[in-house]
C-alpha cells in the first residue's frame, strides 16, 4: 500500500494532548531562557560529559549549548508535525489490519 493509497485518519487533538503540547513549549522557552540568562556568565570550557563515579572527563565550548536549543527545536516541530500526518507513518499491528478492513476512515 502507498502512502498515497492509505485513508487520511483526522485525528483532533484530546486535552491530555493540549496540555502536553502546551507543557512542552513551556520547557522549551524555559531552557532558551535558561541559556540566554546563565550563557554570559558560563566559562569558555564546559563540562558535557562524566564517568560513572562523578568525575568530568569531556569538555567541550559553551556554544554547545546552543546546538542542544536547535536540536531542541528541530526534534519538537519534527514531532509535532509527523503527529498531524499519521497517515504518512508506517503502521504496523492491529491499525493495519483495521485500515485494510476499512474499519478506521
Amino acid at each position: 500500500m502507498t502512502v498515497s493509497e492509505r485513508p487520511k485518519i483526522d485525528l483532533p487533538l484530546s486535552k491530555a494532548e493540549i496540555i502536553c503540547h502546551i507543557f512542552s513549549l513551556i520547557m522549551l522557552a524555559a531552557t532558551f531562557w535558561l541559556v540566554w540568562f546563565f550563557y554570559p556568565q558560563l566559562p569558555d570550557k564546559i563540562v558535557i560529559h562524566f564517568d560513572l563515579s562523578g568525575k568530568a572527563n569531556g569538555f567541550g565550548p559553551k556554544t554547545i549549548l546552543l546546538l542542544l536549543l536547535i536540536l531542541d527545536v528541530v526534534s519538537y516541530a519534527v514531532l509535532t508535525i509527523l503527529s498531524r500526518f499519521p497517515h504518512t507513518l508506517i503502521i504496523c499491528g492491529r491499525l493495519r489490519k483495521q485500515m485494510r478492513r476499512g474499519n478506521i476512515s
